[in-house]
């Protein structure tokens, strides 16, 4: 699908254009066998795009064709008023069944203060639109937190709210979060590139510890990614993470300048937590005394499936606590990710021991560390006793030939395993290729071999 148009015709808008030139008493008719056709064409494309060159259709004309389609992206600013079109036909589209429920309504460009209010306006008689994100609010903070705040305490509507690029003070984040107190149907916020001004990061802190968090437990999943938290708000998110009525299932805190001091406080907050399935801190400045605080915590807890700490700064002894939660029995661990971290060799041996003893583990990224042939030699003898391990990616290391030759042939007795990746980023390698062909080697003699029990 082109960005510009529709479908796959890059030339839909000039096709109209003229055709409305000449044509004008068909307009209403020709733009909806244009879309019609143009959608079967597309029928595959998960998602319809409205572009700036034909925004200013008729969106009555529009949608009654998305029959395939629970997204609509706005990229561009349409005309005056047009948000509220496109919320009252959507809903008047699903009534009459021919556009699938629920919806999700992405806005792709600034909101102006007084568009944003016209939206959360035409929100108010919504009832299909479960889920909307906004690219960027307006840059009036106090009046964009206002209106935010009321409309969180009134709507009963909207399940899931991904508001990104905003710049507001603690004070003003505070009075939008407060009115979720009163919201009873939100399960997921999305808060991306909040720069968060004066007050200072620990004026920030204590408005996460704030009252808002006695009704917390009705968020399922919260994203505060770009927030510049650091560990003061890690510590005060821990500490809202302590409370029993909490029943956050995705909690993700990428790129917020976190280090050893709010992983702990992160991980020890989570030891008894019986909620929590994917914890992702990827991007922050975590060195290997919180990651043996995050491994402490993995032996206690036994419902956290996803681990995602990516792009930190862990070199060897922070691993041991992981790999021994791996060991664990009952370990319920099933993704875990290390990508662009500094694991050395001794780190990975580590790791493979684990693995020997490991039952739950499917996917594991080690790209782009620091290890070479010793940790690879170590993975190949794991991955002879694993029988777990579907997913692995060893690309980006320092990596010899032997050793991944060494890697294949383990590969070749290994019939769990899915993908392995072993790029290391030379044009001309062809060990990518004989590994590929090694997996699909052995998936195809297992398939034949359980062909042959029946």
């Amino acid at each position: 699908m082109e960005n510009e148009g529709w479908g796959t015709s890059k030339a839909f808008g000039d096709i109209l254009s003229s055709y409305m030139q000449r044509h004008t008493w068909q307009v209403d008719h020709l733009k909806y066998r244009l879309v019609c056709k143009l959608w079967r064409e597309s029928c595959e494309l998960p998602q319809i795009r409205i572009a700036e060159n034909v925004s200013d259709l008729p969106i009555a004309v529009l949608l009654p064709v998305f029959s395939r389609t629970s997204t609509f992206r706005v990229p561009a600013a349409p005309p005056p008023d047009c948000l509220r079109k496109i919320v009252q036909t959507i809903n008047d589209a699903v009534d009459t069944k021919r556009f699938p429920a629920p919806v999700h309504l992405e806005i792709g460009y600034p909101l102006a203060l007084e568009d944003f209010k016209i939206f959360l306006d035409s929100l108010k008689s919504n009832r299909w639109i479960h889920s909307i994100a906004i690219s960027a609010g307006p840059k009036d903070a106090d009046a964009f937190s206002a209106s935010m705040a009321q409309f969180l305490s009134t709507d009963l509507s909207i399940r899931s709210i991904d508001v990104s690029n905003v710049s507001m003070t603690a004070s003003q984040f505070l009075v939008v979060m407060g009115a979720i107190r009163s919201n009873s149907t939100l399960q997921r916020l999305c808060v991306r590139n909040w720069y968060f001004g004066s007050p200072s990061p620990g004026a920030l802190a204590a408005t996460f510890q704030n009252d808002f968090f006695r009704n917390f437990g009705l968020l399922q999943e919260v994203f505060l990614g770009c927030c510049s938290l650091g560990d003061e708000g890690a510590v005060a998110v821990a500490h809202v993470l302590r409370r029993p009525e909490v029943a956050l299932r995705d909690l993700r805190m990428g790129v917020n300048g976190i280090g050893d001091v709010g992983a702990t406080a992160i991980s020890e907050a989570l030891e008894n937590n019986t909620t929590l399935r994917h914890l992702d801190i990827w991007s922050n400045r975590i060195h290997d005394a919180g990651a043996s605080a995050i491994g402490r915590m993995l032996q206690k807890n036994t419902t956290l499936t996803r681990l995602n700490i990516s792009s930190n700064y862990i070199v060897k002894d922070g691993v041991v606590d992981i790999a021994a939660a791996l060991s664990k029995t009952g370990c319920a661990l099933r993704d875990i990710s290390f990508w662009s971290n500094d694991l050395v060799d001794h780190a990975v041996e580590i790791l493979s021991t684990a693995l020997c003893s490991n039952t739950s583990l499917v996917t594991l990224n080690l790209a782009a560390n620091k290890f070479g042939s010793t940790g690879c030699c170590a993975l190949a003898e794991a991955l002879k006793t694993n029988q777990t391990l579907q997913h692995l990616d060893v690309s980006m290391n320092k990596l010899k030939k032997q050793a991944v030759e060494y890697l294949i042939e383990a590969i070749g007795v290994n019939p769990a395993l899915v993908s392995v990746n072993v790029h290391d980023g030379s044009p001309n390698s062809d060990i990518e290729k004989r590994t590929r062909e090694a997996v699909e080697n052995v998936g195809n003699r297992t398939q034949r071999d359980l062909k042959a029990l029946h």
